[in-house]
């Protein structure tokens, strides 16, 4: 049986003329890949809001080292892209957007590979509001100078922004959706006889429905003197009663007709309906 021989080492310094590195000489490569893209649009600058364009613009910034672009557009509010440019790109353009919430996606690779993915959100409404109709509360003719309409309309998309509101040639009315309660609306005071009135609603993408109606403000009967005297005495009060419409206010006022030898006086007068006040 063969056995193993023996063996001695001397272990010692190094000598002080062996060659060495030092750290402040070896190299170092630190990779770092792109941080994700802050990405704009021109033509729907707001995430937030509606819009009724369909056409988008998208825009973002280069770094130096960027060799390549990878996008992608959808419903995910994360995805990663997968549709890659080379060389790198700074900006797209994306037509035709069919209604709703989307998400575009962008994300920058230099020699360390694909960075970190940015993600931009744009809603798109480009229909009306549904159709409605006014209704007049009071029917379309009526005595009362402040009629009741109502009317409510949906869009479910982006909702109801607000009502414009525009009775024959007056000055037009915003209202919010808020302002309309229970679907009714008192309208400022009309004058007696016909009126038009237009009901825009309009959705929080800018596009809007409308709705027409025609009323008519009837003149109110004029009030009825029942009793007033025939001669007055110095000293003697005025009193003149008479009929007219209830929670109404009636204006009085006299006349001095001349005669020769005596005077005489006209006694006019008049009522209004819907204002707090007496009646006769």
């Amino acid at each position: 049986m063969s056995t193993l021989g023996s063996a001695q080492f001397n272990l010692s310094e190094v000598a002080s003329n062996w060659p060495t590195v030092s750290k402040s000489t070896i190299p170092f490569v630190f990779s770092k890949t792109p941080s994700a893209p802050k990405i704009s649009s021109p033509t729907h600058p707001d995430q937030t809001e509606w819009y009724s364009q369909k056409d988008a613009k998208f825009v973002w910034s280069l770094p130096d080292d960027a060799l390549g672009t990878r996008l992608l557009v959808g419903k995910s509010p994360s995805a990663i892209p997968t549709v890659a440019y080379a060389p790198a790109i700074d900006e797209k353009e994306i037509t035709d957007f069919k209604d709703g919430v989307w998400y575009f996606h962008a994300q920058l690779r230099n020699a360390s590979g694909w960075g970190e993915t940015a993600h931009f959100k744009l809603q798109i409404d480009t229909q009306p509001p549904e159709q409605f109709a006014i209704k007049f509360i009071d029917g379309n003719k009526t005595e009362n100078p402040q009629p009741v309409v109502a009317f409510s309309a949906t869009d479910s998309l982006s909702g109801i922004d607000y009502y414009k509101i525009k009775i024959g040639e007056s000055e037009a009315l915003l209202l919010s959706p808020d302002t309309v309660k229970n679907k009714h609306y008192t309208l400022p005071p009309q004058n007696p006889g016909k009126q038009s009135i237009l009901v825009q609603a309009y959705d929080k993408a800018g596009n809007y429905q409308t709705a027409v109606g025609e009323f008519e403000i009837l003149a109110i009967n004029p009030p009825v003197i029942t009793e007033y005297p025939k001669e007055l005495k110095d000293g003697e009060l005025l009193v003149v009663r008479g009929l007219t419409y209830a929670n109404s206010q009636a204006s009085i006022w006299l006349q001095k007709l001349c005669y020769p030898k005596q005077q005489r006086w006209k006694i006019w007068l008049c009522s209004r309906r819907k204002i707090k006040g007496r009646g006769l």
